[in-house]
């Protein structure tokens, strides 16, 4: 084999992915150690635009992905602005430490989309 079929400034795919693993448990970690404090926010909206594009499945075994344009989620022909997402967030969050530390669970990112179907509802 000649070494210019090589193309050493690319990474491979392998590389690629693990890059992107390190760097979503990165966010996951900092989202998770920040969770508390009052920009918890802000590490909310870094895990969501590294996640964006992965290939998350519902319980149905469904694949799910989404695109953020400026600061708009797009997925399965719906938008869910910053703000809104911002909105629920503070909202699950308040909700969170109201109830007692032994029923408390943490808000995942279904509990905000299920707010914001919820919302969808009501305004049907």
């Amino acid at each position: 084999m000649r070494r210019e079929n090589y193309l050493l400034c690319s990474l491979s795919i392998g590389a690629e992915n693990s890059s992107a693993y390190r760097e979503r448990k990165r966010v996951c970690d900092e989202l998770d150690k920040h969770l508390d404090c009052e920009q918890a926010f802000n590490y909310f909206w870094d895990a969501i635009v590294t996640f964006e594009n992965y290939l998350f499945r519902d319980e149905q075994g469904n694949g799910i992905k989404y695109t953020i344009t400026d600061e708009e989620i797009h997925c399965n022909g719906q938008v869910i602005t910053k703000a809104e997402l911002k909105k629920a967030f503070r909202s699950a969050r308040e909700t969170e430490l109201t109830e007692t530390f032994s029923t408390r669970k943490p808000a995942g990112c279904s509990d905000i989309c299920e707010q914001r179907i919820r919302k969808d509802e009501k305004e049907w």
